[in-house]
């Protein structure tokens, strides 16, 4: 066990929890046993601290760049006014999308613009907005996706 003399110990711990995420502490239990200097890792909840209070965004250099996206069949389903993802109407845009431009993927993030105005101009303008990260979403919950908020 390790103990902490301090007037502050909400500082003390997110200094030592700083400490082990840049590899500055090693297991004391581990030297006096194997006579080894085996830095400590951090936790789950002790890595999301410290994700969560960092003040600059903390993205590794070999991790691509976070795509924010929504499924087609939302985005479909939003444009054509229709409560259910299973209906037809949806099905049918969908396909007709997918057979002429390409995976869900495609479409979304790759595909120009123009060809995806020429096959459903309402759908375009709700993925362009998304690209230009322009679009509002109410969260979801309980095993649903949240809804678009269409305001374009």
């Amino acid at each position: 066990s390790l103990f902490f003399l301090t007037n502050d110990p909400i500082k003390a711990k997110k200094e030592y929890i700083n400490n082990i995420a840049k590899g500055k502490v090693t297991c004391p239990a581990c030297k006096e046993k194997f006579n080894k200097n085996i830095k400590i890792k951090l936790g789950v909840s002790e890595r999301i601290e410290v994700i969560s209070t960092s003040p600059e965004p903390i993205h590794p250099n070999h991790r691509p760049p976070y795509i924010n996206a929504v499924p087609l069949f939302d985005i479909i389903r939003s444009v054509k006014g229709i409560k259910s993802t299973n209906s037809k109407t949806v099905l049918n845009a969908y396909n007709k999308i997918i057979n002429e431009l390409g995976t869900e993927f495609e479409v979304l993030i790759e595909v120009p613009m123009e060809k995806i105005v020429k096959v459903d101009e309402g759908v375009a303008s709700v993925i362009e907005a998304i690209r230009a990260n322009k679009i509002e979403y109410t969260p979801g919950g309980g095993g649903t996706y949240g809804q678009i908020q269409l305001n374009i």
